[in-house]
């Protein structure tokens, strides 16, 4: 068990070595549990030899997953929350759905009521087209054909062809300018992980959401999250 606690608490997969330092298990112990985990589909093996959850648990820890980003993330949205005067937003695609994760609010940004969820909205929020502006053509496919374009406020987009261009247009910073509240701005960007499938945005909402400083500060958030998952795989 505490192999599959380990690789259940990584974001991304992890090497056999690490999971003998992390347990205090040998190494040849290590590797005789993890054939056998992956024999029964409690872990996947992937081509560089590391590993993560198999299909057995992922629905069972999706909730300690989402977490232990939070965890990692919760010192860099509160920098950011800090640096713009905006409230902070980490959201994560994983298996094919949007989450948010973690918020930090801010006492000069407008409140958000988050009224309807992110995997719902995302065609009218900043969060979730930098998501899907991130995404692989396949899976961005796959998730607008499973997802209905609802309008949430006058300005939300409703037609697949102009939600296509403003994905497009979404590569660099996502905007959502009253698409899901009136009188909200947000901005968000997004990092794809290909080791893992995932992608990580991070939106802000507040007067200055949108100007330079706040896309320098933005991208040097989110480029410092993924920093510090991948140097958790060291």
């Amino acid at each position: 068990m505490r192999v599959v606690e380990c690789v259940a608490g990584e974001i991304l997969p992890v090497s056999a070595k690490k999971i003998a330092h992390q347990t205090r298990l040998e190494l040849s112990t290590v590797y005789h549990l993890l054939r056998t985990l992956v024999h029964d589909g409690y872990l996947i093996k992937d081509k560089s030899g590391e590993y993560s959850l198999g299909p057995r648990l992922n629905a069972v820890t999706s909730v300690k997953f989402q977490n232990n980003l939070a965890m990692k993330a919760r010192p860099i949205l509160e920098s950011l929350a800090l640096y713009t005067n905006c409230s902070v937003f980490l959201s994560l695609y994983h298996e094919g759905k949007m989450s948010l994760v973690e918020m930090v609010e801010h006492p000069e940004a407008k409140k958000i009521e988050l009224w309807v969820e992110l995997d719902e909205a995302a065609h009218a929020t900043a969060l979730g087209k930098a998501t899907l502006a991130s995404l692989p053509e396949a899976q961005l496919q796959d998730y607008l054909a499973g997802h209905k374009l609802n309008s949430l406020t006058e300005k939300t987009i409703t037609q697949k062809d102009q939600l296509q261009k403003s994905i497009e247009a979404s590569c660099d910073f996502a905007v959502d300018d009253g698409e899901y509240l009136v009188g909200v701005q947000c901005l968000a960007k997004a990092i794809f992980l290909p080791d893992s499938n995932d992608s990580i945005s991070i939106g802000i909402s507040g007067e200055r959401a949108k100007d330079d400083y706040s896309k320098r500060a933005l991208t040097a958030g989110i480029e410092h999250l993924v920093k510090s998952l991948e140097f958790s795989k060291l």
